[in-house]
């Protein structure tokens, strides 16, 4: 004698495999064709970055209420604080895509590169201008 449950798992896996396709063909339809990765551009060339940048390992990540923030020990002289803002729509997309790329560092315990923007006006609210800079742009390694 046959289970009827059979049929039904099948039925299951093949509405999940159905669901996953649909949302990934959604997802790649509506996403603009971008770069597949940072490796796509040389590392020494990245264009409209700042002359700042330091090396380290991320030693935390914050969120605050207007600004992520990355902890680099032992820091860049008096700076070990790097801060993007997120007030703007254009500005939170960056600071996330930054927050990913921070938070992936962190828990993988890579280096990362975080190029700064080294003028103390630009700091996002919250960001201590004596020992914190503008996070312009991140590679991790």
């Amino acid at each position: 004698m046959k289970s009827a449950t059979h049929p039904r798992y099948l039925a299951y896996i093949m509405v999940f495999l159905f669901l996953l396709v649909a949302s990934f063909l959604a997802g790649s339809l509506a996403q603009p064709a971008q770069p597949a990765s940072a490796q796509d551009h040389a590392f020494a060339a990245a264009p409209n970055l700042p002359a700042g940048a330091y090396q380290c390992t991320i030693g935390y990540v914050a969120v605050y209420g207007e600004r992520i923030q990355a902890w680099c020990p032992p820091g860049v002289g008096a700076i070990d604080n790097f801060a993007a803002p997120f007030a703007s729509a254009a500005e939170s997309r960056q600071t996330n895509r930054f927050l990913a790329l921070l938070i992936s560092a962190f828990a993988l315990n890579k280096q990362v590169v975080i190029w700064y923007n080294d003028a103390p006006a630009a700091n996002p609210p919250g960001c201590d201008p004596l020992n914190c800079r503008r996070i312009e742009g991140v590679v991790m390694q």
